[in-house]
């Protein structure tokens, strides 16, 4: 394939100089010689970051063919699709082409008032340099676990303790009914809250028809989308979505998973409405079809935007089920659908709750796992200590991280970003008007996980309990 960029960005110096020897500064009065240049400039500039996110979404589909797991969502041309199928890149091709696109992009002269210029800029380099990194780690690379996180997603995560994690579970111990082990308790706990699975599919249908409501409400939504429910075997995650395009999604629900009413309303949720497809199709009408940015018809894993999507999705169940309205929607609506006893709804959401502060031990199982640090087996019984998983819960982990690596942490740490930018922005469940308002903003831009890190509370807040709200709270 041809590159025309150094031509183009050649072209954007000298419109520059254009500039400059026309008298044109910051100083000088407005005239038609340097509105005309400014223009020209803009224009140009316009041109050469267009071409390298044409660019960047045809090796995306590249990569795509040597990892099927690679692709989440793609609503760009067909042409570019069937191209990358008959005849792909190969993975060296892929990263000669992609380095010096990120060369390219961080010499560009972009004005400091030109702050949309700049997001594209940006966002372009973190996505190439994700996918540059993705190719090399495909073709054999192997990277310490921290590194891989950083140049894969853009974040540092933090570090945890084992005492960290026992003080939540002490908590959990105390609320829990019954003696013997933590899991066998637990897991005792959740068998009496299973939804029988010839009844999975009715719950999940009227939970997502209440989350679609929900979000309409707020949020306008093309008249002709719609998400299909499809059963699937061998899945390495209960749920995942997929986006066909035209506006259609598709949820894939394993079937060798027990659920709880809990959860099928966040999958729901999270896969859906307000979810993954909600925020597919806000990009594509906010950045492709408003601004033309093409870069975002295409969504990939292991990448910044992935860990912010995911975040997103995560978060969504506490934006569209603010305070006490989840309680009652499943107690009074899924819980007797589901054969339930209703008065249950209560305390598992209260357990739910005090669960969600341990979170991060899948976090930190992640990360000695993939560093080398852990075998499989060590990982299990960390999973099954301070995760308080069952031994096929922690099997199910395992095939996650197998499968998808460090992009299973979106879920966990993306959604505390999410939360704690939300929450710092005065965005609390009893303001629901403006949580939403954040969250739509946040849905169709490009915000990199850099930017969300420095509001609200920390990760670690989260955990101990101590410092701003959580997700989700007050």
């Amino acid at each position: 394939m041809p590159y025309r960029l150094p031509g183009l960005i050649a072209s954007v110096v000298a419109v520059g100089l254009a500039m400059l020897l026309t008298g044109c500064s910051a100083d000088s009065p407005p005239s038609d010689t340097g509105s005309s240049a400014e223009a020209a400039a803009a224009t140009a500039l316009n041109r050469a970051l267009s071409e390298i996110a044409e660019t960047y979404v045809r090796l995306a589909l590249d990569l795509a063919q040597h990892d099927s797991t690679f692709l989440i969502a793609y609503s760009g041309p067909d042409e570019w699709r069937l191209a990358a199928e008959s005849s792909p890149r190969s993975l060296l091709d892929i990263r000669f082409a992609a380095l010096p696109l990120i060369s390219q992009l961080e010499v560009l002269d972009i004005p400091a008032a030109d702050t949309a210029a700049a997001t594209r800029r940006d966002f372009l380099v973190r996505q190439l340099q994700a996918l540059t990194t993705h190719a090399e780690m495909l073709g054999g690379l192997t990277l310490p676990f921290d590194e891989m996180i950083r140049l894969l997603y853009g974040v540092e995560l933090p570090g945890w303790s084992e005492s960290t994690f026992q003080q939540v579970l002490d908590e959990v111990a105390r609320a829990l009914p019954g003696e013997g082990p933590l899991p066998d308790r637990l897991t005792a706990f959740h068998r009496q809250l299973i939804v029988p699975a010839e009844r999975v599919d009715t719950v999940f249908a009227v939970a997502l028809a209440e989350a679609r409501r929900r979000t309409v409400a707020t949020l306008e939504l093309p008249a002709s989308e719609s998400v299909t429910l499809e059963k699937v075997e061998g899945a390495a995650i209960p749920a995942r979505t997929l986006y066909d395009g035209a506006r259609q999604g598709r949820i894939e629900l394993s079937s060798e998973v027990s659920f709880s009413v809990d959860d099928l309303l966040e999958l729901a949720v999270r896969h859906a409405y307000p979810g993954w497809h909600t925020l597919t199709l806000a990009r594509e009408a906010a950045l492709v079809q408003q601004r033309g940015w093409i870069e975002h018809s295409v969504a990939t894993r292991y990448s910044p935007q992935a860990f912010v999507l995911e975040g997103l999705a995560a978060f969504a169940v506490d934006i569209v089920f603010p305070g006490d309205e989840r309680l009652a929607f499943e107690r009074d609506v899924l819980y007797p659908l589901a054969g339930l006893n209703p008065d249950s709804a209560a305390n598992h959401l209260e357990m739910l709750a005090l669960l969600d502060r341990l979170d991060a031990t899948t976090g930190e199982a992640a990360g000695r796992y993939l560093a080398g640090e852990a075998n499989d087996v060590e990982t299990a019984r960390w999973l099954s200590t301070y995760a308080l998983m069952t031994p096929e819960q922690a099997h199910q982990r395992l095939a996650a991280l197998d499968a998808y690596r460090g992009d299973v942490l979106g879920a966990t740490f993306g959604r505390t970003l999410i939360g704690d930018y939300i929450a710092g922005r005065g965005g609390t469940s009893d303001r629901p008007d403006l949580r939403w308002s954040l969250y739509r903003d946040l849905a169709g831009s490009a915000v990199s996980p850099g930017a969300l890190a420095s509001a609200g509370a920390t990760a670690q807040q989260r955990v101990t309990g101590e410092g701003g709200p959580a997700p989700g709270g007050n």
